[in-house]
């Protein structure tokens, strides 16, 4: 049992907060675009948003912006050509630009694509034929381009695939009609195609779906064999925003005939009915769609004039059975002892030299799949002492980077997560160090102080050193579970609902593969990195404590004690399935306390 003691990390944090208010969902404005744009491309990677190319006031522009979180739009490398109408989509780190109109008004069957990592665009793989007005989407790392107009041919059934690391795209299977400016998305292992243009001018407002086949070893991915017609939506539209937000997907603005915009949204999973959204603040055509970190962002469009807005929308949180405890904020644990020099950061609990965690045995922590590597555990403890974020770091950055493999921002409660990673204090510093058992730091031996890496590469040097985060939810008070007849009843509602939600998510978005241990997790293969095998291992069940007086756990100043704890591992593999060597492994530890 004494493995159970590794528990108390991050009980002491004291940070009150007031509940979160639930809100239906809204459209909220966020900072215009430098200039107005219509029929370009917009993209969310790393948690930052890109709008690349589209019809300026000269018409096709090379021009492309980044908007980072709390700050404001500012340029990135041109396009190599002008274009608009184009399509985008991110796979494998980058983003993809394909096809489109140029400066001249011919289709395009270039293919460019942006590194974050260098700032740099360079060619890929052309299209095998020009197409204007087509729409692009990404699926497990799969490009898929669909529809369009080609020469001579006005509205096109033609879908191409390009797979991770191909030189050449395929034909996949047509659509059922032509359809130009039409929208696309991938929701779990489906891509779905709705609206559009006819080749009769029409706007339509029929839906389709191809279900993605989870590829085999030794095989590369496929396709059912045509696509079949899920129910329309509720307005025909053509040239709107169309991006999945979560489990849903989410379609808005758009134009019916010359001069009649859309300033309509709504929503739909792709098998049943649609349902209508808030309305935009004006009707818009060629405006475009991205999801971000739970919330759907839709950017520029032309409507009397050309406009330049960006709007977000978010989901009603009551959709998710859990809610963030507040008071915990959030954690990045940071885990290394070598030698620095600098400022050191705040210390929030204790006086400095002192651990504020002194229990944790070391080899309980590495049973449980914590990744802390340690050759010979036995007689360590692994200590950790709370610290403020210092300005070495940005921890909205370092808290994307831990989220955002593993899902939890496509989650209908992230919106909640967003507010504790935004507000001061919300994300804060665990230290840990290894040392002997028996608490040994003293004013003569301190605890080492927070000292984090400084330069161009500090952030990643840091986020590659923090092996876990955790999070504390709670449970909406609907369904108490758990812990009955104890003052702690139904305190594990939130991990058991954050699980199942995750669950369900994963299973919808990525395949799912047997793992190294499937007695005990599910596990998910991530296809979108090429040359990599990435596993998101998820337990059964998480561990949910019936009694939990009878744990060797220490009252804390607070009584505070730990009810539940759900641990989701992330480990990237080198090569393809089969390939054994592990490059990284990354845990999230999710858990439910209860104060007596």
């Amino acid at each position: 049992m004494r493995r159970f003691r590794v528990f108390l990390a991050a009980l002491f944090l004291l940070l009150a907060a007031p509940a979160l208010a639930e809100v239906d969902f809204r459209w909220d404005a966020l900072p215009q675009l430098p200039a107005a744009r219509s029929n370009g491309a917009l993209v969310a990677l790393d948690g930052n948003l890109y709008f690349l190319g589209g019809n300026g006031a000269e018409g096709p522009s090379a021009a492309c912006w980044r908007l980072q979180p709390g700050g404001a739009w500012s340029a990135i490398a041109d396009l190599p050509v002008p274009r608009s109408t184009h399509g985008a989509a991110v796979a494998g780190g980058r983003i993809f630009v394909v096809g489109g109109l140029g400066r001249d008004g011919q289709p395009l069957d270039r293919v460019d694509l942006y590194d974050p990592a260098t700032g740099r665009w360079r060619s890929g793989p052309p299209l095998t034929r020009p197409r204007s007005r087509l729409a692009l989407a990404s699926l497990q790392g799969v490009l898929v381009a669909a529809g369009g107009a080609e020469p001579g041919v006005p509205a096109s059934s033609r879908v191409e695939i390009l797979e991770p690391g191909a030189a050449s795209w395929r034909r996949g299977p047509s659509l059922p009609l032509g359809l130009n400016r039409l929208g696309v998305a991938a929701l779990g292992q489906t891509l779905v195609v709705a609206g559009g243009e006819t080749r009769q001018g029409e706007a339509s407002a029929r839906v389709f779906r191809l279900q993605f086949a989870s590829p085999s070893e030794g095989r590369p991915p496929s396709w059912s064999a045509c696509w079949q017609e899920a129910p329309p939506l509720r307005q025909a539209r053509k040239n709107f925003a169309m991006a999945t937000l979560g489990r849903r997907i989410v379609v808005a603005g758009g134009w019916v005939r010359p001069g009649v915009f859309l300033a309509s949204a709504e929503e739909g999973d792709g098998l049943g009915d649609w349902s209508e959204l808030a309305p935009l603040s004006e009707a818009r055509d060629g405006l475009r769609a991205a999801c971000l970190e739970g919330r759907i962002l839709l950017a520029g469009g032309h409507g009397r004039v050309p406009r330049s807005e960006v709007d977000q929308g978010a989901w009603n949180t009551l959709n998710s059975a859990w809610r963030v405890d507040r008071r915990l904020g959030f954690q990045l644990a940071w885990h290394d002892e070598r030698q620095r020099s600098g400022t050191p950061a705040r210390a929030l609990l204790s006086a400095p030299w002192k651990a504020d965690i002194t229990n944790i045995a070391l080899s309980g922590l590495q049973d449980l799949g914590f990744p802390i590597r340690q050759a010979a555990p036995e007689g360590l403890n692994f200590y950790l002492k709370f610290f403020e974020c210092p300005a070495g770091v940005d921890p909205l950055v370092s808290a994307r980077r831990a989220l955002s493999p593993l899902l939890v921002p496509q989650m209908a409660g992230f919106s909640q997560i967003q507010e504790v990673l935004a507000r001061p204090g919300g994300v804060v510093i665990k230290k840990g160090v290894v040392a002997p058992a028996g608490d040994p730091f003293s004013p003569e031996h301190p605890f080492p102080p927070c000292l984090v890496p400084t330069g161009a590469a500090g952030q990643e040097e840091f986020d590659l050193r923090t092996p876990f985060t955790s999070l504390y939810v709670q449970g909406d008070g609907s369904s108490p579970r758990t812990l009955a007849g104890t003052p702690a009843e139904g305190s594990a509602d939130g991990v058991l609902a954050f699980h199942a939600e995750l669950l369900e998510l994963l299973a919808a978005t990525w395949a799912e593969v047997e793992g190294p241990d499937p007695s005990r997790f599910r596990t998910f293969q991530d296809r979108s990195q090429p040359g990599r095998t990435v596993l998101v291992r998820v337990p059964l069940a998480p561990l949910v404590f019936q009694d939990f007086r009878s744990l060797p756990m220490p009252e804390d100043p607070e009584r505070v004690f730990l009810t539940g704890l759900l641990l989701v591992y992330r480990d990237v593999y080198a090569g393809e399935p089969g390939v054994t060597t592990l490059l990284d492994s990354r845990a999230l530890e999710v858990g439910s306390v209860v104060r007596l």
